[in-house]
């Protein structure tokens, strides 16, 4: 019981909830800079809001190389799979701020790497 109550504190957060729509929109890892870049937040506070999101197990981290990339947690059960539907299914016009920088800031990734800090206008 306890790990669906922290599941669902993780989720019940503003930043924390929009880092999960970018995850679920970008379809590929995203690095701390990225997120950063997006939701217009410091690393300090980016990094704090994905802890605790790894911590409850709904994301995950791979380190690559220098990069560490973070995506959505793959969850075979019911209600994992159920939460991540409730969190599809707020319209992205909600979102289309952090989304439309989403886009930019992935078209300027090389050999599907991210670059290091923005290289156009803020989003």
């Amino acid at each position: 019981m306890e790990r669906y109550a922290e599941i669902i504190k993780a989720l019940g957060e503003r930043t924390r909830l929009r880092i999960i729509k970018l995850l679920m929109e970008a379809n590929v890892p995203l690095c701390v800079c990225e997120i950063m870049d997006c939701l217009q937040e410091t690393q300090t506070n980016v990094s704090k809001h994905l802890k605790v999101l790894k911590y409850a197990g709904v994301i995950k981290e791979n380190k690559k190389g220098r990069w560490v990339m973070y995506s959505l947690s793959l969850h075979r059960e019911k209600f994992m799979s159920l939460l991540f539907k409730a969190v599809e299914s707020i319209p992205t016009a909600d979102f289309r701020k952090e989304i439309k920088c989403l886009n930019q800031r992935l078209s300027l990734r090389k050999d599907g790497q991210p670059v290091i800090g923005m290289r156009r206008k803020k989003c």
